[in-house]
């Protein structure tokens, strides 16, 4: 009695401040929310039933948004009825075939229809007759026939000769470690154009000759190390040295200037 008589009840900290009573059906109940005013989820919809009711009323009767209709309207040039696409298209659902063809719809729009759009001519491998576009250029009637011309032979010939022209792909460090070796005194001989496998460097130094593959490691090409025909080439190789680089003082380091 000491106790509640020198701190107020009305104290959130008082022993028995966790008792209320229910607003809905008057009984008392423990909780130290503040803010609780309900014993149970069923008095609070009880009480709060004639609110809940209105709201949904409300809600019901409210007028509901027009949902955007995707698509535009359009019309048929063929029939001339309107239909809704998502794309800008000339023709309905039902005229699709004759949209592919396009005949319908030129004859439809007064168009003539230019009966020579294909022209003939004999096959250079086996000398048989053949129809094709005027836009394009063909002079077999098959791929069959254009393999068996030397097509793609000739095409892998003039792969060379664009590598011969302009050179073949390098290594974005290449040139540096080609300068580095050069500056030390050695003799760079550049294969690089070679291909198949071959090594990108002979490097002649001291009496000796090394052969060098240059990597790049901040490609992923070049983090991969050797590819399928240099790792064959060089189980093949029985000569001199052979050895892989990824930068100048790499390349330094296997000639013996750097250590």
């Amino acid at each position: 009695m000491r106790y509640a008589k020198q701190i107020d009840k009305q104290n959130p900290n008082f022993k028995n401040a966790g008792w209320k009573i229910c607003t809905n059906c008057k009984i008392d109940y423990h909780n130290y929310n503040k803010t609780s005013k309900y014993c149970s989820s069923n008095c609070y919809v009880a009480d709060q039933k004639d609110r809940i009711s209105a709201q949904a009323i409300t809600a019901s009767q409210a007028p509901r948004k027009t949902r955007l209709k995707l698509g535009h309207n359009l019309v048929c040039i063929i029939c001339d009825q309107s239909f809704r696409s998502l794309s800008k298209s000339k023709y309905c659902a039902n005229h699709k075939t004759e949209a592919a063809s396009n005949k319908v719809a030129k004859i439809k729009l007064g168009k003539p229809i230019d009966p020579n759009k294909k022209e003939t001519k004999i096959c250079l491998q086996c000398k048989k007759q053949f129809k094709h576009y005027k836009s394009r250029q063909k002079f077999y009637c098959s791929y069959e026939c254009h393999l068996d011309s030397g097509g793609a032979w000739r095409a892998g010939m003039a792969a060379h000769k664009a590598t011969m022209k302009y050179g073949a792909k390098k290594d974005a460090n290449h040139n540096e470690v080609v300068d580095a070796l050069q500056k030390a005194g050695a003799y760079v001989l550049d294969m690089s154009h070679v291909g198949g496998g071959f090594p990108d460097l002979i490097v002649g130094f001291q009496s000796k000759t090394i052969l060098m593959e240059i990597k790049n490691p901040k490609t992923s090409y070049g983090k991969k190390g050797l590819n399928k025909n240099q790792i064959k080439w060089k189980d093949q190789w029985t000569g001199g040295i052979y050895c892989v680089v990824d930068s100048p003082d790499a390349a330094l380091r296997m000639i013996g200037v750097l250590k």
